[in-house]
Formats: C-alpha cells, structure tokens, sequence
C-alpha cells in the first residue's frame, strides 16, 4: 500500500525474490533495507516478476521502520522528501532490495502504478515527507533481517508508540526505580497520580497514555512564505502559504484571471486535500478590500478549476443598490455611450404624423407605412420616381412613337440589350438600300433580318431581299439591304445587339 503517491498495484515477489527466499529456508541471512523509487515505464502484459530491477531509478531511500504481520508477512514503512531532488518525476516504481550474506542487492518485490502514478516536484517546490507502507511475503523470518536507516524520518507513530511505552513504564514503577540505581532523588512526577491535561505541548490521559501528537508545526513545515513569482499551479501539498505581493506575478495566480476583482497584494492561501485526491485552494486577502472575502478553485482529475471570488453580504447588498441606481437615468436625463437592452422596451404609440423626438413603437411604425402605402398621390410620385429616376439611371430608355424607327434599350440590367425595328422602302430599279439604326450599337451586332411587306403578284416576300454581310456597309450605326428585284417596294426590319 503507498500513502499519497498514486495508486500502486499490490506489491509482488520477483523470480529474484523468490530465490532468496528459499536461500532463507537454508539457513543463509537476508538483509533489507532500502527501497528505491522510478519512474520507468513498462510495456504491456509485462509480468513482474521477470524483472531484475526498476525500469528506471530516481531515489533510493532507507527503511524508517516495519512490523511482523501473521502468515509471513513484512509491512515496512519508508519516508522521502524532494530537498535534494533537482528534477521532478512521475512516481511509477516502488522497488524492494534484499541481499544475502552480505552481498549484493536485488529486485525482492515490486509494485507499479503505470498511468495512474503521482508527480512529484523537485526541490523547488518544497513538499512534506511523503510516508509510504508496503508488506510483503518473506519465509524464514528468523533468517531475514530489517535494517532501518540511521537518516530516516520518525513517523507520527512511531513517536506516539515510544511516549506511550515511556509514559508506562514509569507509570507502572516507583518514582526512584532505575536499572542501574543511580536515581535517588525523585525527578518525574508520578504518573499515578497524573491528571489529564498539556504538559509541553503533549496532551496525556489518566493512563498517562498519549492521546494527541506534538503540535503540527513540529511535525511538518506546513507554513512557508512564497517570496518570488511561483506557478500556483504547484501550491498542491496541504498546508499554509503566506502570499507575498511578488507571488502574484506567478503563472496561474488569481489575478491572472480575475482581471475585474480588485485582490490585494499579500494574503494567506490554505490548500486542502480531500479524501477523494482533490486539491482546494483558498486565498484569503489582506484587508477589507472592497468587500472580497475570498478567492478558492479546486483541482479534480488532475485539471484545474477556474478561481472565483466570493464576497460579504454588505458589499453584495452594495452591488445591487448600484444595479438598481442604474435605472434611475431612464427617468429622465441622458444616457451617453452604447446601451444595449437584453429585453423589450415598451414605449406608448404615437398618433399618425408625430413628428417628434420621441421613441417610435412597432405600432406607429406600422401605422405609419400603411398611410402611406394608401396614398394615391404619394403613391404617384413614387411610381413616377422609379420611371423617371431610377429606370433612367440604369440606362433604360425607349421610344415607339415612330412605328417605322422604334427602339428600345434594357439598359445595364440585362447586359445593354437593344431590340430595335421599322420599315423602310426600297426604290424601283435601286439595288439596295442604306438603313440608319435609331440607336447605335455601342458592343456587338448580333442580328438583323429583313422581310418583304408589300409583295406584288409574281415577286417572292423574301428570296429577293438580303443583308450585306460587308461588315463596312452593315455594322453598329446602320445595315444594308439588297434586292435582286426592281419593284420591290417597302420592306420591314429587326436588329438585335448591345
């Protein structure tokens, strides 16, 4: 089992592990007494116990102290901290090393945690002692031996257990009993008839039995002052922070976000980790400050939070009775800048006519436009408006007034096409006949045709009449028709281009 360093599977005896152990059972001593930290990354359906060592090593630490389980099982308990680690790593690895008589150390147990493993900072970030636990199967405890380490950290434990046994023994013995008869005068009170209460910051019972560990502040260094700009991102162990105004400089801090909550420049954050792993954050600011209580967001699942801000009741109080003066304008006054209304505004309807300065609702609007859609004179002038304006402007124009030369022009709507028309007369004994356009052709000529509108007896309407295809003598302002009949007569005309 690991303490707050990530979900480790149960810890297993290597193929290693197991050859010591039957070293034991032959009577041959096994040491053990460290344990090494990685974070070596295995492949999958790896089996453990072909391993020979960690995947990779990051720390190597001594055992703080162990106990004898029932059926042949060790739980050991080791201690580390980050002071003199200068790169972060993911705690991926716990491994067991035992040697026999003497020799070198190997693989007993291992344990993995793979993707579910803990980050743990380097030394820049300081961190409490992490405590882990782990047991294992041994075989002949007689032949195997726990070393602990002279530099490991005394657990809460461990320290209650040896006050505990202290404080019995002198309960149980007079006042002046020592070993070795060298107490002659009474220096201890007599637990006997100790009452309960604090002596030195230890809180004992009737029994003389510890019931509450030396205060916190000797335990952990749960209170550190953060002097330079830091990620917050990394305030993750439990405990008291006190905020300097060049903390707030760091990546993630409150103000980083909270672009519109005025937060003042020192101030207490107490982190909080739940027993879910949850990581709360909460920051509590120097001073009243506009009403600004606090400022907490919570990490879960690995992802941060976003910080919100709470405030005192007055300063919310004060809030609303500002929203509520915003509305005092529209009674009366001016507003100046943008205003933007997230629901409707309801205004009376003006009569017909109103030529004021006044808001106008949907209703005088729609009045309005129905007066003046029912105006046969405004009407009027609209339509001759349009004709007389807007179909000019887009270069519409026609004139039939002459039934033998009419035209008309569609102006730039459809391209500048010109359809135009007429009759004209060819002349006896003449063999063609020059014909003007009413309207030139600024673009293209795209067709002409002619036809017989006055054919006497014997002559054909069309076999004796043609266009010139000389492009000099039929082009853009005029067409020439050719007649291989000397009483032709009056001919009609048609020409299509732009």
């Amino acid at each position: 089992m690991a303490v707050n360093t990530g979900q480790f599977s149960g810890v297993k005896i290597t193929n290693l592990g197991k050859i010591i152990i039957a070293q034991s059972l032959k009577g041959q001593k096994v040491d053990i007494e460290n344990i090494v930290l990685g974070d070596g990354l295995l492949e999958d359906n790896v089996d453990y116990e072909t391993l020979t060592s960690v995947k990779h090593e990051v720390m190597r630490i001594p055992i703080a102290e162990f106990n004898v389980l029932e059926n042949g099982q060790y739980e050991v308990t080791f201690t580390f901290d980050n002071k003199n680690l200068t790169e972060g790593f993911w705690h991926r690895e716990i491994g067991i090393l035992a040697s026999v008589d003497g020799g070198p150390e190997q693989l007993y147990a291992y344990a993995y945690a793979g993707t579910r493993a803990s980050w743990i900072y380097d030394n820049s970030t300081p961190i409490s002692e992490r405590i882990l636990k782990a047991s294992f199967r041994v075989g002949n405890t007689d032949n195997f031996t726990i070393k602990l380490g002279s530099l490991a950290y005394v657990t809460r434990e461990v320290l209650e257990k040896e006050v505990r046994e202290t404080l019995a023994t002198h309960t149980d013995n007079n006042v002046l009993d020592h070993p070795d008869g060298s107490v002659t005068v009474a220096k201890l009170a007599d637990m006997k008839s100790l009452k309960s209460g604090t002596y030195n910051g230890i809180t004992v019972n009737t029994k003389g039995l510890v019931t509450q560990a030396v205060d916190n502040k000797y335990i952990g260094n749960l209170s550190r002052d953060i002097t330079t700009a830091q990620d917050w991102n990394y305030f993750t162990t439990p405990g008291i922070y006190k905020i300097s105004a060049a903390a707030h400089n760091g990546a993630n801090a409150p103000g980083k976000t909270l672009t519109d909550v005025p937060i003042a420049t020192t101030g207490t954050l107490v982190v909080v980790e739940a027993s879910s792993g949850a990581i709360s954050q909460f920051y509590t600011q120097s001073g009243n400050n506009n009403g600004l209580t606090s400022i907490s967001r919570t990490r879960y699942a690995g992802a941060w939070g976003s910080w919100t801000a709470s405030y005192s009741v007055n300063r919310i109080k004060e809030l609303l009775n500002d929203i509520a003066m915003a509305y005092l304008p529209l009674l009366g006054g001016t507003i100046s800048g943008d205003t933007t209304f997230l629901k409707k505004v309801i205004v009376p309807t003006l009569a017909v006519g109103t030529k004021t300065k006044e808001a106008a609702s949907a209703e005088f609007v729609q009045n309005e436009l129905l007066a003046m859609l029912t105006d046969v004179q405004f009407m009027q002038a609209v339509i001759n408006a349009i004709g007389k304006q807007t179909l000019a402007s887009l270069g519409v124009k026609y004139n039939f007034d002459n039934p033998n030369a009419w035209s008309i022009c569609f102006g730039r709507l459809f391209g500048g096409l010109i359809i135009q028309g007429g009759s004209a007369d060819m002349p006896q004994n003449v063999s063609y006949v020059d014909k003007s356009y009413p309207i030139n052709f600024t673009n293209k000529l795209l067709a002409v045709i002619v036809w017989d509108i006055n054919a006497t007896s014997g002559v054909t309407s069309t076999a004796n009449l043609s266009i010139s295809s000389d492009m000099s003598t039929s082009n853009s302002d005029k067409f020439r028709a050719i007649t291989s009949s000397n009483v032709l007569g009056a001919f009609g005309w048609l020409a299509i281009g732009n």
